[in-house]
C-alpha cells in the first residue's frame, strides 16, 4: 500500500522507533516519545521475568523465552506499523523489550562457568558482541525498509519483520548451541551459585548497593 504524506516526509534514521507514533498521530502528537519509554518499560518488567526463570528453571530456558517473546513483538509491531494502529504498535514494542532483557540477562549466563578470575573477561566478550550488534544492526534498517516498500507494505514495516527474523534466529540460535546449559552444569557439579536459591528482594538489593563503595563509586 502507498506510504502516506506524512510517512514520505520522514527521513531514514537508524532510530526509527519514535517516528511511527508521529506517522500515526502527525508530528506534533505529544506521544512521540511513547514507543521508547514503551520498550524501556518492557525491558525492566521482563528483566524480573526472566531473571527468576533463568534462576529457576535453566538459563536456556529463560533466553529462548525472552527472544521468542521479543520476536513475537517484532511481528505485533510491524502489524501496527502496516495497520497505522498506535496500541497494537505499542503493545508489540513492550514485548519487544524482552529481547532487550535477555541481551542484559546473557552476559550473566556466559560468566556461570568462568573460573572466578575470568568472569570480568568472559562478560567483556558479551558486551564486546553486543557492540558490535549496535553499531551494525541499525545499518540493515534502511535496506529493510526499502525492501518492505517494493513488498507494498508502508514504510516503517520492513524493519520491524526484518527485527522478527533477527529475534526468532537468536532463540534458535541459543536453543542449539546453549548446551550443556551453564545452570545445569553447576547442579550437577552441587555448586549453589545461581542453582535457583532465594531471591533477594528490591528492599535488601537496594540496601546492599547503598552500603558498597563500589557501587556507589560507579552511580557516581
Amino acid at each position: 500500500s502507498p506510504a502516506s504524506p506524512v510517512r514520505q516526509t520522514h527521513p531514514r534514521p537508524p532510530t526509527f522507533q519514535h517516528l511511527q507514533p508521529r506517522s500515526i498521530l502527525g508530528d506534533s502528537t505529544p506521544w512521540a516519545g511513547a514507543a521508547t519509554a514503551t520498550v524501556t518499560v518492557g525491558t525492566a518488567a521482563f528483566s524480573q521475568i526472566l531473571a527468576r526463570a533463568m534462576s529457576g528453571r535453566t538459563r536456556r530456558a529463560g533466553l529462548q523465552t525472552g527472544y521468542a517473546t521479543a520476536a513475537l513483538g517484532a511481528v505485533l509491531a510491524a502489524l501496527g506499523a502496516e495497520q497505522a494502529n498506535l496500541w497494537v504498535f505499542l503493545a508489540g514494542l513492550f514485548l519487544y523489550g524482552a529481547g532487550q532483557a535477555s541481551n542484559l540477562l546473557s552476559r550473566y549466563a556466559a560468566t556461570d562457568l568462568a573460573p572466578a578470575d575470568q568472569r570480568a573477561r568472559s562478560m567483556g566478550r558479551i558486551l564486546c558482541a553486543s557492540t558490535f550488534g549496535a553499531v551494525f544492526g541499525p545499518v540493515l534498517v534502511v535496506p529493510a525498509q526499502e525492501l518492505g516498500e517494493r513488498i507494498g507494505w508502508s514504510t516503517y514495516t520492513g524493519p520491524w519483520a526484518a527485527a522478527a527474523v533477527f529475534l526468532a534466529a537468536a532463540c534458535l540460535n541459543v536453543s542449539l548451541t546453549l548446551r550443556p546449559d551453564p545452570l545445569e552444569v553447576l547442579r550437577a557439579r552441587g555448586s549453589h551459585a545461581g542453582t535457583g536459591g532465594p531471591v533477594a528482594g528490591f528492599a535488601p538489593t537496594i540496601r546492599a548497593m547503598a552500603t558498597s563503595p563500589d557501587t556507589r563509586l560507579a552511580i557516581a
